[in-house]
């Protein structure tokens, strides 16, 4: 959402502090996007791509919804969507989860999960963009227990272990070895491949286990190893011009639960890797554009990121998240503004982890972010755009700077 940060400065004779006029920092509240707690956590809200691939769309949790031009990562618009009539949300607090799923004809794709009398209950629906009006059900739906995915008149569908694929009239079915469980699936364009990724549990207790991707072209179907121990929660997987694109959670061996980061990489046609991201970034979901050129990550369950297909490398991110703030004298405040990663050649940000350090002050006119020593009046303040930058404060030079998220920051 576009974070509304409203500082309060204590009055004090040394520093003449009163309450300060409210700003805003476009992006999602920290942490909106959901953060992973344990083995069954999903990520919660989604992104999509406008038709022509200039714009995208991201839901949190809170049910803001965000639209950015990819361009310059320009925040054009913020809603917040209510739930579907069919599925309320059961009292004054929001009970209803929603999911964005993607763009079709002016309309967002939608899905909204909660419970009916006491059971699990899902909705797949679209909203038009213009007016709000709801339309009908995608074509091509899928839920938990019957995963689904279409490319044309092509079907491919997993209803536990059996796999059926359709396409030009011709119907193949395959059945998993136990205890194979099927995570996601996709179809390249013309729904001539598939590809599925599975876990094979290595215990008897647990959803978790080795990953596999299975590559199934006309008889044939192959199972490449992939490695890591997933979580076993559903994962992503779509079909780009370069090749298929991952993201699975992993498993926590500490907690039991799932890693802050999940496994993101990219496979050739034939399966061989591409690329694959650290899960220390901290990067979560995938969603491709239409080209198929660039992805929407979410860093750190705050953030979305544009990224390249064929490398993984950053574009840019779309918005920043407030993680500190700290008042100062004159109507001014430090923040801490988690960000997304520099791009390779930006010093510190990429390895450290780091989110940068605005100053913003107080003006009749709105405030503009500064960065670099700065002669303010009465004070010489500046901010840390990346860790280690010289920084001065009551005339003499110091350090901020914020190393992630579950650290303190360095105070003035």
């Amino acid at each position: 959402m576009r974070t509304l940060l409203t500082v309060l400065l204590l009055s004090a004779p040394a520093a003449a502090a009163s309450l300060s006029s409210s700003f805003t920092v476009p992006g999602h509240a920290l942490g909106s996007f959901g953060q992973p707690e344990s083995a069954t956590e999903e990520l919660g809200g989604g992104a999509a791509w406008s038709a022509d691939g200039a714009q995208v769309y991201t839901l949190d949790t809170t049910r803001v919804l965000n639209h950015w031009r990819v361009g310059d990562g320009a925040l054009l618009g913020t809603r917040r969507l209510a739930p579907p009539a069919a599925l309320p949300d059961a009292g004054p607090w929001p009970t209803t989860a929603l999911r964005l799923n993607g763009t079709q004809g002016g309309a967002l794709q939608l899905e909204a999960r909660s419970f009916r009398q006491g059971q699990p209950a899902a909705l797949s629906y679209t909203l038009k963009l213009q007016g709000g009006a709801s339309a009908p059900p995608p074509p091509c739906p899928s839920s938990r227990r019957v995963l689904q995915v279409c490319a044309g008149a092509a079907t491919l569908r997993a209803e536990g272990r059996t796999l059926t694929w359709t396409a030009g009239g011709v119907t193949r079915t395959r059945t998993l070895p136990a205890p194979g469980r099927v995570l996601a699936l996709a179809l390249n364009a013309g729904g001539t491949q598939a590809a599925v990724l599975v876990v094979e549990p290595q215990t008897d207790w647990g959803l978790h286990g080795r990953a596999a991707l299975l590559l199934w072209a006309g008889d044939s179907l192959r199972r490449l190893s992939l490695g890591p121990v997933l979580s076993g929660t559903p994962a992503r997987l779509n079909w780009t011009p370069a090749g298929w694109l991952l993201a699975a959670p992993l498993h926590d061996d500490q907690t039991g639960g799932v890693q802050p980061g999940e496994w993101l990489s990219l496979h050739r046609p034939d399966g061989e890797r591409r690329w694959q991201l650290s899960p220390d970034l901290g990067l979560r979901g995938l969603w491709p554009s239409p080209d198929g050129q660039r992805f929407v990550t979410i860093r750190g369950g705050s953030v979305p990121e544009v990224r390249r297909t064929v490398d993984g490398t950053l574009v840019l991110g779309l918005g920043e998240a407030v993680a500190a703030a700290v008042p100062l004298a004159g109507q001014r405040a430090l923040l801490a503004l988690q960000g997304a990663a520099a791009p390779a050649g930006w010093r510190g940000c990429s390895r450290e982890a780091c989110a940068p350090l605005a100053l913003w002050e107080q003006r009749p006119w709105p405030p503009t972010r500064m960065g670099g020593d700065l002669p303010l009046p009465r004070a010489r303040t500046c901010a840390c755009t990346a860790p280690g930058a010289r920084c001065c404060g009551a005339g003499r030079p110091q350090r901020l700077w914020w190393p992630s998220p579950s650290r303190r920051m360095a105070r003035p």
